[in-house]
């Protein structure tokens, strides 16, 4: 009898090599490098959109405050009852109410300055509409001291083409109260003291920004050096406004007479440029400080318009255009003064 052995063959089994383990590797991260920006973008639009109907909201906030008082809230107010101090609350200040927002304002002592207390812990309140996810305002506030501050936020009132009150005329809060109109006018929606009239709009409401946004400061804490106070809502004098006397996003620098420029972090630093002009002695122009508008958002601005709407502007906007909205005439663009 013939035994026949079948010998078994052993198969070598097949793993990946080190050559195509890198090839993978190398496909995975070009794929994740593709899809990125894409993902960035999107996450960016996302936050665009939450930004444009947070300044939707503040628009008709404003809007409900005229019509509620005939009137449209002053840029700041002025001196209060007793004619002893001027106190200069912010618009911010005055539009809590049509933001929901009435328990915070209820606690705000319009007889006294924003600085003072009690009113320092309204100013100290986080203000959700009031800041755009696209910037880090949120859950900051720039520190007077321990006990009080002012928190962070992205929008900021227009004051028009150059500055906020006429060069040569002093500033406000030195007085004397109840000075003439003239020395406050600035041919914009907002102006220290006085308020505008649905009326006072005569080249159209749909044809005039009052609000555009602006990135908060990134010094927090107040140790004796000067100070960035940009973007915070209850802090009249560029706290809470911005002119147009350079295009959106411009790299010429803010001009501050209260201001720390550092740099740190790139993202939020690099969009922050500004310069020191001095402490305020006359109210000469050049030491009128002012802001542009400005954001994180590629290419341009959110701009909130008198009638409500929400409008993307283009950092290239042709330059008289851009001064031009930020007047109640578009034809009157008030001089540089230079």
């Amino acid at each position: 009898m013939m035994v026949n052995f079948c010998v078994a063959r052993s198969r070598r089994k097949h793993g990946f090599t080190l050559v195509e383990l890198l090839v993978v590797i190398a496909i995975i991260a070009i794929l994740v490098a593709l899809l990125l920006p894409a993902v960035q973008a999107a996450r960016e639009a996302a936050r665009r959109t939450s930004c444009t109907n947070k300044e939707k909201q503040v628009g008709l906030a404003i809007l409900n405050y005229e019509n509620t008082h005939g009137k449209f809230p002053e840029g700041c107010t002025g001196w209060n009852t007793a004619k002893n101090s001027w106190v200069g609350h912010t618009a911010f200040f005055l539009i809590l109410p049509y933001l929901e927002e009435e328990i915070i304002h209820d606690q705000i002592n319009l007889e006294q300055r924003a600085q003072d207390a009690p009113n320092t812990r309204v100013t100290a309140q986080q203000i959700a509409s009031y800041q755009c996810p696209s910037d880090n305002a949120k859950g900051r506030k720039f520190r007077l001291s321990s006990s009080s501050g002012f928190s962070r936020s992205n929008y900021a009132l227009c004051y028009g083409p150059t500055w906020v009150y006429p060069p040569g005329a002093s500033m406000p809060q030195w007085g004397p109260p109840d000075r003439p109109d003239e020395e406050l006018e600035n041919g914009a929606p907002f102006r220290h003291e006085l308020a505008r009239k649905m009326r006072n709009f005569s080249d159209g409401t749909s044809t005039t920004v009052m609000v555009s946004e602006l990135l908060s400061g990134q010094v927090d804490k107040y140790s004796g050096q000067p100070a960035d106070i940009r973007g915070c809502w209850a802090f009249a004098f560029i706290g809470d406004h911005y002119e147009h006397h350079e295009t959106p996003n411009s790299s010429a620098p803010d001009e501050l007479r209260s201001a720390f420029c550092i740099a740190g972090d790139d993202r939020f630093s690099d969009p922050h440029p500004c310069v020191v002009i001095g402490t305020a002695s006359n109210g000469d122009p050049d030491v009128l400080q002012r802001c542009v508008a400005r954001s994180h958002h590629p290419g341009g601005v959110n701009c909130l318009y008198v009638d409500g709407h929400v409008t993307f502007i283009d950092d290239g906007i042709d330059f008289l255009l851009w001064q031009s909205l930020s007047t109640i005439r578009g034809e009157e663009v008030i001089s540089d003064g230079g």
